[in-house]
């Protein structure tokens, strides 16, 4: 049987990741969405008759739109969605740092309602397109992408006080997840939040891995004594995949990582 998945920013990181993975199923048929056809390398060297590329900005709902009807004339149902594209990045400094000028807090200001426009408003826009598509399938998933850095308790035990804007956008995300869960769940629509967990998406050489993770790293060995490092995209992808898969409608509405748990990343 044939299995329908949409994948959101589906051009790099975990998102390409997913594509690849997915596609290893011969069964398995991927709408893969980018914000720019012109950044679609990776997507097109995977060379598939069952991947289909399609033009996506989320922050524009007038593209979310376009792409949607373009979705609805190859398809008539989507089994599972992943919701993975998002901004990142952004300011780092922990909360008593952002009043230190005027210019700083007003840079603060402006970058908060720019991470929670993408990452929490536009995915309502967005799940909304995706739900009666997802209804109409056999698996019934709603998957949201999210990050330890909007655990609270991941928060308050790596004592973490830096990238508010994009931590305060991914927790928005969480209790949206529980929002549509509570909507949803009496359908059959299983809705989660899922971590990915710490991933070298980019491929990075081990030394720039450790300078680049490294302070990320021993906030997770303090959270998790049994933490056992970054990732490659390959191995976090198939455990997120294993992770979708294992937990359905009674689990709706939860926040979860890749590994099983709300408190293990």
């Amino acid at each position: 049987m044939v299995k329908s998945y949409l994948i959101t920013g589906a051009n790099r990181g975990i998102g390409l990741g997913l594509v690849k993975e997915i596609l290893q199923t011969e069964t398995n048929q991927v709408f893969a969405t980018v914000r720019n056809l012109d950044n679609v390398a990776d997507l097109k060297a995977i060379e598939s008759d069952r991947l289909h590329i399609v033009k996506c900005d989320i922050s524009s709902e007038d593209s979310i739109d376009e792409c949607f009807e373009q979705i609805n004339k190859l398809t008539k149902s989507i089994d599972i969605a992943i919701l993975s594209a998002a901004l990142m990045g952004g300011v780092s400094e922990g909360p008593m740092e952002l009043t230190d000028s005027r210019e700083s807090w007003n840079d603060f200001k402006n970058n908060a309602m720019q991470f929670f426009g993408v990452n929490a408003l536009s995915q309502i826009y967005l799940a909304n397109k995706v739900i009666p598509l997802i209804e109409a399938s056999n698996e019934k998933k709603l998957i949201f992408v999210s990050t330890g850095l909007a655990s609270l308790d991941y928060t308050r035990r790596a004592k973490f006080a830096g990238k508010i804007p994009y931590s305060f956008s991914k927790a928005a995300l969480s209790l949206l997840d529980a929002k549509y869960g509570a909507q949803l769940k009496h359908k059959g629509v299983t809705v989660l939040a899922v971590c990915p967990g710490m991933v070298n998406s980019r491929n990075f050489p081990q030394e720039q891995v450790e300078i680049i993770f490294g302070p990320f790293i021993e906030m997770a060995q303090k959270f998790n004594p049994d933490f056992e490092g970054v990732m490659s995209s390959e191995e976090a992808c198939k455990k997120f995949l294993k992770a979708i898969e294992f937990y359905g409608v009674f689990h709706s509405g939860q926040f979860l990582s890749s590994n099983g748990s709300a408190t293990d990343f």
